[in-house]
């Protein structure tokens, strides 16, 4: 049949016909998909227009970025990599807010998990070095947003933050390095669980009493810190990263004022009772002739009553019970010394900064018991050999309370360069025992020191220089002491090694 019609019509037209119906759905075909790019190009043309009007309504209402130098610079352009320049420097100080407490529970994991990869990853990957120039950057930064932080960090009024010569002063650098490894301890402290960092925060901002620290210091230290995140982060600081370490930081501030709050009260209060009560109740050195005295020859010992409190008698028996264990003969491995070592130590220290005038007390209380321990010092201190280290007069002499204060306060500088990297802290110990020779000091020496140090704990702590403390002073003690010691056989030997040439 269709052979029929073929014939009749033709084959062109059964030809014709289909290529027409083809035609018709690739015409159709081809009209959908236009209709659907059509659509597409709109939908991204009004999503790019929103885009730019939001980055141009951002531009508009907040001030220009800063760059490192301190000069404006336009927001980003669309297409720019995903770094953005930081806020302003008022606008970072009105984000970085310590007086609200943010609970542990309101920060998740993922803000956690920003701060940490940052730090990490943009931070300490700088190199093995990394710590010098974020350090130094750090305080720098601290200098040049409250100049007031100059003298308090020990440094001369009109010292300038830009100073080029600051670059190669050990003692900014050191102090610089410190701090930023203070931040890199505290971020070692975050993890899934936020609580409880909320006490370990409390306790570690009364600390900062020993600096002198306010409360209206952490927004510029904050800061600051963003500033060195701007200066040294490997690829740029992030907006998110920004609200992650600002949720952070503010949480971290506030427990860490109120700690600092809280003892500047107890302080307080402490200084207006040794005001009010009397001075037998302040541990200081009493007259010899005193029955209750602290400090008692042999003979004596025998006649004073065994109930006598801690405080004020300290038995000689007791007095050998350190010495053995303060050798420092051996190395102790740095790996050997945990956090929570280091923790017992600085946290006990604060104890005795927290004593009213506490140079003067300690001091006194630490140079008598040398020259008790060991007579020998008594000159070596350029004293006359008949001193009695029971001398009530000898506190109104300048030079014994000078050098009563010298010692206890290098003790001081020893607690403050602990941290969670002692290695450092070899080197720097080594060459302050080098400087020993100067004052004739011997590796006998420091087991007499060590003991002296530890009955002016147990006298001054009031009940806090326990076991666990104990240890953790004497495992520090011992490794400060052993490389000390070596930095001093070392000298010793130079100086020999010279004389015979």
């Amino acid at each position: 049949m269709v052979f029929v019609l073929r014939r009749i019509v033709g084959p062109s037209r059964f030809t014709s016909s289909r290529k027409t119906q083809e035609e018709k759905k690739a015409a159709s075909a081809k009209k959908a998909a236009s209709a659907a790019a059509t659509s597409t190009t709109k939908t991204t043309a009004t999503t790019t227009s929103k885009v730019v009007s939001k980055r141009n309504s951002i531009s508009k209402t907040k001030p220009a970025a800063r760059t490192r130098s301190g000069s404006s610079s336009p927001v980003a352009p669309v297409g720019s990599p995903k770094f953005v320049s930081p806020l302003s420097l008022r606008a970072q100080q009105a984000i970085i807010d310590c007086s609200k407490r943010i609970r542990a529970n309101e920060i998740d994991y993922s803000t956690v998990a920003t701060v940490l990869t940052s730090w990490e990853h943009k931070i300490l990957k700088i190199g093995s070095d990394w710590a010098r120039p974020t350090g130094i950057s750090f305080l720098r930064h601290i200098f040049r947003l409250e100049p007031k932080t100059i003298t308090m960090f020990g440094f001369p009024h009109d010292t300038k933050y830009n100073d080029p010569k600051l670059f190669s002063n050990e003692r900014f650098v050191t102090k610089g390095i410190r701090l930023i490894k203070a931040i890199n301890m505290a971020a070692s402290f975050l993890g899934p669980d936020l609580e409880p960092l909320e006490d370990e925060l409390y306790k570690l901002g009364w600390r900062h009493i020993a600096m002198q620290a306010q409360p209206e210091h952490w927004p510029i230290i904050g800061e600051a810190l963003f500033c060195v995140f701007d200066d040294c982060m490997l690829g740029g600081f992030s907006i998110k990263e920004r609200q992650a370490w600002t949720l952070i930081y503010n949480f971290m501030g506030f427990h860490m004022i109120q700690g600092l709050k809280a003892h500047y009260g107890k302080l307080a209060i402490s200084h207006a009772a040794k005001v009010a009560i009397t001075n037998q109740e302040v541990p200081e050195i009493e007259d010899p002739s005193s029955s209750e005295s602290t400090f008692v020859s042999t003979s004596d010992e025998a006649e004073v009553d065994s109930s006598k409190s801690k405080k004020q008698l300290i038995e000689l028996s007791r007095e050998t019970l350190y010495r053995d264990s303060l050798m420092c003969d051996k190395r102790v491995p740095i790996s050997s010394i945990s956090y929570a070592t280091v923790h017992h130590v600085v946290t006990s220290w604060q104890v005795i900064l927290n004593i009213p005038d506490w140079e003067r007390v300690t001091g006194e209380l630490f140079i008598r018991y040398i020259f008790k321990l060991e007579p020998k010092t008594i000159e070596m201190f350029g004293f006359p050999a008949d001193t009695d280290y029971r001398d009530p007069d000898l506190v109104h002499d300048i030079t014994f309370m000078t050098k009563g204060i010298v010692l206890i306060k290098a003790i001081d500088t020893s607690v403050q360069l602990l941290g969670p990297d002692l290695y450092p802290l070899e080197d720097i110990v080594y060459d302050l025992g080098k400087r020993h020779v100067m004052m004739q000091a011997q590796p006998e020496h420091w087991p007499v020191i060590g003991e002296a140090l530890f009955l002016v704990f147990e006298e001054c702590m009031e009940g806090k220089f326990t076991g666990e403390v104990r240890e953790a002073w004497t495992l520090i003690y011992n490794f400060l002491g052993y490389h000390m010691i070596e930095g001093l056989k070392a000298q010793y030997k130079h100086m020999a090694e010279r004389g015979q040439q």
